[in-house]
């Protein structure tokens, strides 16, 4: 869900019970994490390590900053889920972040730039930065994109890349494009 600036910290949370005759569980406390102003797209999460802990660590775009926040999720306190902040490139507004597991290997989006940014999960640092062979925007209620969305295929290890020219495929290992086919 969402929660606002004023709700970081520990919020209690009472579940009902969907099933007929479910009924009301105890509350329970949810840890909430002030780690954006403003809106973003996706965000892609990954196993990985933590103090010596194997922890899930959400890669999540932080536009109003020009930064990719590392959050461990699996923290049990609002001051220790902050891994590190990632800074983009200056100028470049991350949106969206999609993670491939079978590479360590995080994929960052802007709506506003062709360009893609390569985070290496395992030193959470950009590795390198793509050029998608799109020119054209798309508007939508929002405002307008370039890259509109992405998700990472781990199988064949591409990023398929919603774009206002149509669908392209990355291919992660080689930084080549596919041609856009258009929807």
């Amino acid at each position: 869900g969402t929660a606002t600036v004023s709700q970081v910290g520990s919020v209690p949370v009472t579940v009902v019970n969907p099933t007929p005759g479910g009924g009301t569980s105890n509350a329970i406390s949810v840890t909430v994490v002030n780690t954006s102003t403003s809106s973003s797209g996706s965000t892609g999460i990954l196993t990985g390590n933590v103090g010596g802990q194997t922890v899930d660590l959400a890669y999540v775009p932080q536009p109003s900053f020009g930064t990719v926040a590392v959050i461990n999720v699996d923290a049990t306190s609002p001051t220790g889920a902050l891994v590190t902040p990632i800074v983009m490139p200056s100028g470049y507004t991350p949106n969206a972040t999609a993670a491939n597991p079978a590479t360590s290997q995080v994929i960052v989006i802007s709506y506003s730039s062709p360009a893609i940014e390569l985070i290496d999960a395992t030193r959470n640092t950009i590795t390198k930065e793509l050029i998608a062979p799109v020119t054209a925007f798309a508007g939508y209620s929002g405002g307008a994109c370039q890259i509109c969305g992405a998700v990472i295929d781990p199988v064949s290890g591409s990023a398929v890349l919603d774009t206002a020219q149509g669908t392209i495929l990355l291919n992660l290992a080689t930084g080549a494009f596919s041609p856009a086919w258009p929807t």
